[in-house]
Parts: structure tokens; C-alpha cells; sequence
């Protein structure tokens, strides 16, 4: 059963997904254990009441012991349902994991040919500044000959732009 909760029925348009538990993957997995928290706190309120409600009596100096038994029990019984609730969110925390690595492999898959597109864009948008930071050289060289010295400032090139541009290439041919 696992298995078929970790296999998305149909595509996920990852764009989509504004939190890893939007995921098909973990959806229902995340909305048990957000109502297993939900019934945790509900639990610990109730808890907080019977236990409150004992020590007044013993203040009080209640003396009837079906009433004092019945508090009492009520309280073991309140801690029994925290252990059974505890045991089920303990248990579901692997599940949850299980579903999470599987949501990201599949989102990591969506974006694959996102990030690629994201990268060719950028390595476009590089290469016209190499191409731009070459005319700018060229003018450089050109007004320096001429005039013996630059118009222009050559702080505004950027040293790292080849290493840039090579190092996104290879990012691309990784996805790829």
C-alpha cells in the first residue's frame, strides 16, 4: 500500500506546488497527521482538565470514593488515549519520510527540464554580455590608441564572466 501512496497517479505540475506536502505523495499522509496533532492538542486540554479537576477534589478534601475512583479513572484512561495517539504519530513518522524522499524525486524530475530552459537562458544572457564585454574592450583599446588613454572606465568588466559562462555550460550538459 505504501508503494501505491509514493507513485503519483498522474503528472504533477510541480510549478504548482507551494509546499512539499501539497504533493500527492504526502497530501493525505500530512492531512492524517495534521488531525492525529489536532487531537494530540484536543488530548492535552482534556488531560490538563482531568488532572486539575482531581487535585481540587483532594484540596477540597473529597471524601467518596466512587467519586475520587471515577476522576482517577478518567485521568488513566486520558493517558492511555495520549500513549495510543503517540504510538500512531511515532508510527506514521517513517511513512511520512518514505513520502517526502519520494515527493522530492519527483519533483526533483519536474524541474529537471525547467532548471535546463532556466540555464540555456542564462547561458544566452552570458554569452551576450561576453559578446558585449568584447565590443566594450575593443573600444577601450581603440580610444587609447588614439587618445592615450580610455573614455571609458574598465572596472566595468566582469574578470569572472568566461569561468561563469563555462561553469554554467557544464551545469547544462549535467542536466542534460
Amino acid at each position: 500500500m505504501l508503494k501505491r501512496l509514493l507513485t503519483p497517479t498522474k503528472p504533477v505540475d510541480v510549478c504548482t506546488l507551494q509546499r512539499l506536502e501539497e504533493h500527492p505523495c504526502c497530501a493525505a499522509l500530512h492531512e492524517q497527521w495534521r488531525a492525529l496533532r489536532e487531537q494530540q492538542r484536543t488530548w492535552e486540554s482534556a488531560r490538563q482538565r482531568a488532572t486539575s479537576e482531581l487535585s481540587e477534589m483532594n484540596a477540597a478534601g473529597e471524601t467518596r470514593p466512587s467519586v475520587l475512583r471515577a476522576a482517577r479513572k478518567k485521568l488513566e484512561e486520558l493517558e492511555e488515549e495520549g500513549e495510543r495517539l503517540q504510538a500512531t504519530l511515532l508510527d506514521l513518522a517513517p511513512e511520512m519520510e518514505a513520502a517526502k524522499t519520494a515527493a522530492k524525486l519527483d519533483i526533483r524530475q519536474g524541474l529537471q527540464g525547467d532548471a535546463a530552459a532556466v540555464l540555456q537562458g542564462l547561458l544566452a544572457a552570458l554569452e551576450h554580455v561576453a559578446e558585449a564585454t568584447g565590443a566594450y574592450q575593443a573600444f577601450c583599446r581603440q580610444s587609447r590608441q588614439l587618445l592615450g588613454g580610455s573614455m571609458l572606465p574598465l572596472g566595468l568588466l566582469d574578470p569572472s564572466l568566461a569561468s561563469r559562462i563555462h561553469m554554467t555550460k557544464q551545469t547544462l550538459a549535467k542536466l542534460r
